[in-house]
């Protein structure tokens, strides 16, 4: 063989070598990519880049709609959520879910207090009953009436305003503190000082103090007892504390609470 020839045919040699080396990488890597390609992808990488939003314009509730942006919507504050879309089989009453608001009190002007308002202030328990006050005694059952004296016993008798300055004054007395009983009341006559409503014999009537009569204190002390606070009063003896003054046909005695026929009076100005 000469030397030509032998060159040729290691060169041939080579080349089919190189061919085989070259179908034997080739056909494994080809096997491989249809492998990947036939199977599903199971894995799905998410999107890192931020979608932007469309700005809401401040002081409205409705956004401001930007080319390349994506549309939020406000949350619904009306009480009516409607869905995104409409789906054709669902009907068209059941488009939209009514959410319940709970209603808001409100108030106007002042700021409304939870505080409850402050109690009326209480009656006196003796209405007009105080030391130093010159009153009138007006039976509550005989309007236009007034309680008076003589020059002794006591009576209920019809005074009015226009009537003569003696019969007038006869109806006026001052009060004072109780000669038995500071807790009470003694009542003296304006026309006669010095001169007392007290009870003897159970017969009310006025009468001088003088300090020979040791029971004149106590039987000239009265404790007003209030029938309606206020405005009426009746009259209960310091001594007998189960005796009221009374009106008896014109006069007044003390009778004992179980008649059940105490004399109210109603303290009046004087005439």
């Amino acid at each position: 063989m000469s030397t030509e020839e032998g060159a040729r045919l290691r060169q041939v040699t080579l080349t089919g070598s190189a061919v085989l080396l070259a179908v034997a990488i080739a056909v494994p890597m080809l096997l491989v990519r249809e492998t990947r390609s036939a199977a599903p992808s199971r894995f799905i990488v998410p999107s890192t880049a931020a979608e932007p939003v469309s700005p809401v314009t401040p002081g409205s509730s409705h956004p401001v709609a930007v080319p390349g942006t994506r549309t939020v919507a406000p949350p619904h504050t009306t009480g009516t959520v409607a869905p995104e879309s409409q789906d054709p089989a669902r009907p068209a009453h059941a488009t939209s879910a009514t959410v319940p608001v709970p209603a808001t009190a409100t108030t106007t002007g002042a700021t409304a207090s939870t505080e409850p308002p402050p109690p009326a202030p209480p009656s006196p328990d003796v209405p007009a009953l105080v030391a130093g006050a010159v009153i009138g005694l007006e039976p509550a059952a005989r309007p236009g009436h007034r309680l008076g004296h003589g020059r002794a016993h006591a009576w209920i008798g019809t005074v009015r305003p226009g009537d003569s300055a003696p019969d007038r004054l006869a109806t006026r007395f001052v009060v004072r503190p109780g000669l038995a009983d500071p807790a009470c009341v003694s009542l003296e006559s304006a026309a006669r000082p010095g001169h007392f409503l007290r009870h003897r014999t159970f017969l009310v009537r006025v009468d001088r103090q003088r300090s020979s009569d040791s029971t004149f204190p106590a039987d000239a002390t009265f404790c007003p007892v209030p029938d309606k606070p206020g405005e009426r009063v009746t009259l209960r003896s310091a001594n007998y504390p189960d005796r009221y003054v009374t009106v008896r046909r014109g006069k007044l005695v003390l009778a004992p609470a179980s008649t059940g026929d105490a004399a109210t009076f109603v303290v009046r100005p004087p005439l």
